[in-house]
């Protein structure tokens, strides 16, 4: 109750009579209790929740933030109520003044990710919502901040999807296609190799059926009754295994695969998709029935490769002769057209003008006088030029005698092969040196011997004379390549374990470190017009007969050292 009196006065001033209101104001009191019992709840609220509030006027004064802001933005000790927000933020951007300022004038902005720099560099994300707060009039008083740190959130983010890039990349770079779909057949991820099998890209979402499959059996005939692998694991909820598939690609080609699908349950067992492993089969299986040809194929080509080196070698040097032979041939003949038995004709017919008075003739005519000495020079003249001739002409029968012998050395080398001889290795090496003897002189290349005793060994005589040749024949293009004055190749034969060992030794262009590992490699070669065939094949023929080929180089420009290994003759003569 609340009493308020007033006094009534008489003329003479004096009270005369109070009259007294008496107000119920109970409701009005229990209103006054209500509001301060919510404005104490509020600020409780307000201070207590989990989330960072701010509470400022319309000049950004703080007048009420939460524990959480103090602690978000790190004001512990701080007393800001009454501060001005730019002063305890300096530095505030112009983009977050410019949202203070259509806040206050009555706009809600909100953001769910915001970069917040700290005064120590670290950027901080927030997720917040700034809206105005109106006073009993309506007007506004100011606006209201709700923040929420969600750093902690962004790392986990980011991280799980750095999880799934990376997840994503190992699958891409699996070698066999891969990919999920839900229960109801749908895919729902795969991987790049899952679209080289197939030769397409479905659609997530797209059901299963998209891909032509078409079940066979194991030798590849199609099975058009028979339901596909993963549609029987989402059936039954079992893996399914052994059961092959074909795919047929929108070109017409097709794969034969081996699916391995496994069902993919919920946490209450319930069926959600499968996961599919296709492993191709089809590069596989032709290779397993093409591998035997190829081996045959090659093995052959490569033989071929090493006869044709030969052949090369035995041609090329039978052309250097043919040219020696060419040049002596050019010089006998120039030498009879040039002859001066054309003089001696003319000496016999002056003589047949005089033969009645020959003695006169020579005895007094001034021309007669001179045939003497004419006749002496004339055969001196002729017998030089007969000298001549007869040393172009064992020129021309040796050279013709080199021929033969090198077409006979081939002929005696390119027998069967399969028949092993024991032999002793000089012989044999100097054989194929023999064969590249006019190269090597033409090239100007020293040749050196350094032959050590060692005992005989049993093989295959063409097979090893392929190898020497191509080495021989490497060496000498090596120095030349080289492009220094002292070509040298050494030609060295000394004792292995249990075997022979031939090195062909030379101080040409040398062999990169990288190229070391691949010399001996199908194909591989650093000539312009080079096969490769030629030490691949020789490695491979040094294998078939018990040994071994193999090279050392310090690098460019140090030369190259190529040894053969052969295996000794079981009788171990000498």
């Amino acid at each position: 109750m609340q009493v308020r009196g007033v006094p009534i006065m008489g003329d003479d001033g004096t009270i005369r009579q109070w009259v007294g209101v008496h107000t119920d104001i109970t409701e009005r009191k229990r209103a006054a209790e209500l509001l301060a019992t919510n404005e104490v709840l509020l600020r409780q609220f307000v201070q207590h929740t989990p989330a960072a509030i701010a509470m400022l006027d319309t000049e950004m004064r703080y007048m009420q933030t939460s524990e959480r802001w103090i602690q978000d933005y790190h004001l512990a000790g701080q007393d800001i109520i009454g501060q001005s927000h730019y002063t305890i933020f300096p530095g505030v951007p112009e983009r977050w003044k410019a949202i203070h300022q259509r806040v206050l004038a009555g706009a809600v902005e909100r953001c769910d990710e915001d970069p917040f720099p700290r005064a120590d560099g670290s950027i901080d994300w927030l997720q917040w919502e700034a809206r105005p707060w109106r006073q009993a009039g309506g007007e506004i008083g100011g606006l209201i901040f709700f923040t929420q740190v969600i750093t902690e959130r962004k790392r986990a983010e980011a991280a799980l999807l750095a999880s799934e890039q990376r997840y994503r990349q190992l699958i891409d770079q699996l070698p066999m296609a891969f990919y999920t779909c839900d229960s109801a057949g749908r895919f729902t991820f795969y991987n790049e190799a899952a679209v080289t099998l197939w030769g397409s890209a479905p659609k997530l979402g797209d059901h299963i059926d998209a891909i032509s499959w078409c079940p066979c059996d194991m030798a590849g005939q199609p099975l058009p009754t028979k339901e596909i692998p993963v549609s029987k694991c989402l059936r039954t909820g079992r893996p399914v295994r052994g059961e092959p598939i074909m795919v047929r690609r929108p070109d017409g080609s097709h794969s034969y695969v081996l699916p391995h699908p496994d069902p993919i349950f919920d946490d209450s067992g319930a069926i959600i998709g499968a996961i599919n492993i296709l492993v191709d089969l089809t590069d596989r299986k032709r290779a397993e029935t093409e591998r035997d040809e190829m081996n045959k194929q090659l093995v052959d080509a490569s033989r071929q490769a090493g006869m044709a080196e030969v052949a090369t070698s035995v041609l090329h040097n039978v052309g250097n002769v043919l040219n020696s032979v060419n040049v002596s041939a050019t010089l006998v003949a120039d030498g009879v057209r040039k002859s001066s038995v054309g003089d001696l004709a003319r000496v016999v017919g002056l003589l047949d003008q005089h033969t009645a008075d020959v003695g006169d003739f020579i005895g007094h005519d001034p021309q007669g006088r001179k045939l003497p000495g004419f006749l002496r020079q004339l055969s001196e003249q002729l017998a030089r030029e007969r000298q001549s001739a007869l040393a172009e002409l064992q020129s021309l029968r040796e050279n013709v005698e080199h021929i033969k012998d090198i077409v006979a050395m081939q002929q005696n080398y390119a027998k069967v092969s399969g028949v092993t001889e024991v032999l002793q290795v000089a012989d044999l090496v100097e054989d194929s040196l023999r064969m590249n003897a006019v190269s090597l002189t033409r090239h100007e290349v020293e040749l050196r011997r350094d032959y050590g005793e060692v005992p005989s060994i049993s093989v295959e005589k063409h097979k090893v004379l392929q190898i020497l040749v191509n080495l021989i024949r490497n060496a000498k293009h090596a120095c030349d390549d080289s492009g220094r004055t002292d070509k040298q190749i050494t030609i060295r034969v000394s004792n292995g374990h249990e075997s022979v060992r031939l090195a062909v030794i030379d101080n040409g262009i040398g062999i990169p470190p990288e190229n070391l590992v691949r010399i001996f490699n199908h194909g591989f070669t650093t000539r312009k017009n080079g096969h490769g065939f030629g030490l691949h094949n020789a490695v491979l023929t040094a294998r078939e007969m018990g040994g071994d080929l193999t090279v050392h180089s310090d690098g460019p420009g140090a030369g190259a050292t190529f040894i053969l290994e052969l295996p000794l003759a079981t009788n171990g003569s000498k």
